[in-house]
């Protein structure tokens, strides 16, 4: 769909959030939301397959959510442990 340019990045990431942010907060699914970072990188990704630099995969530009225990700079991983928790990662 993205490559055949049927949605693109930012459309597809609006759906996902607002399901992954609603159903997500229902159930405590969500730690920390980078959703600015991920609206600038759908931007970013957006144009790429507007200049024909898109990779070929199935899975370019799909947004997808993963649970607290990758470690990503400036932000917390607490491991599921409150102590964690206000100390994010350099």
């Amino acid at each position: 769909m993205l490559l055949a340019r049927e949605t693109t990045c930012v459309e597809l990431l609006i759906v996902f959030g607002e399901v992954a942010l609603t159903e997500g907060h229902q159930l405590n699914l969500i730690t920390a939301s980078l959703v600015r970072q991920a609206y600038h990188k759908a931007l970013a990704m957006d144009l790429e397959i507007q200049k024909g630099l898109a990779g070929n995969s199935v899975f370019y530009g799909l947004p997808i959510s993963i649970k607290d225990n990758v470690i990503k700079a400036g932000t917390d991983c607490t491991l599921g442990c409150a102590s964690y928790v206000n100390q994010p990662h350099s």
